[in-house]
């Protein structure tokens, strides 16, 4: 479906690749500014990078949700550590208008240095911290990120 259509329309979830950058137990996090492309999300911050799989991510012959989370990942930050990645959870949160129409796969990547900054103008004040430290902080964040946060200092995510 087109995404206009489905934007606001509950009976439709779009898959969502959640991304999470932690090297030796921190993680990154940011603040996202005006300028993103989700306006219900500014000036929240989010431990995650990701978004919208799209029809044309999927047209070089790869599997479009790998294709669509590699693009962005590479429109949103420069990763240059190296990494091993592996899918740690699902977010399925219907108490806010953005979660009721996303479903998100939750990915955490392990990185070899602390090495990820911004491409986009909507990532802010961007840094690496423990999750022990964010989640005192955890009503200034997008609700994903609480959600991952809590899973973080509880161990559900090791």
């Amino acid at each position: 479906q087109p995404r206009d259509r489905v934007e606001e329309d509950p009976s439709f979830k779009q898959l969502i690749p959640y991304c999470v950058f932690r090297h030796a137990g921190e993680v990154f996090h940011y603040t996202r500014g005006g300028s993103g492309g989700e306006a219900r999300l500014h000036a929240k911050m989010s431990l995650g990078v990701g978004g919208h799989i799209s029809r044309e991510d999927g047209d070089a012959g790869e599997i479009a949700y790998d294709a669509g989370m590699r693009r962005e990942i590479e429109e949103e930050v420069d990763l240059s550590a190296g990494f091993t990645q592996s899918l740690v959870g699902l977010i399925n949160d219907d108490s806010n208008a953005v979660g009721s129409v996303h479903f998100g796969l939750v990915h955490l990547f392990e990185l070899d240095a602390p090495q990820v900054r911004p491409r986009e103008e909507s990532i802010q004040e961007t840094g690496f911290a423990p999750p022990s430290r964010l989640v005192r902080d955890s009503g200034r964040f997008e609700t994903w990120s609480q959600i991952v946060l809590t899973a973080l200092t509880d161990g559900s995510i090791a």
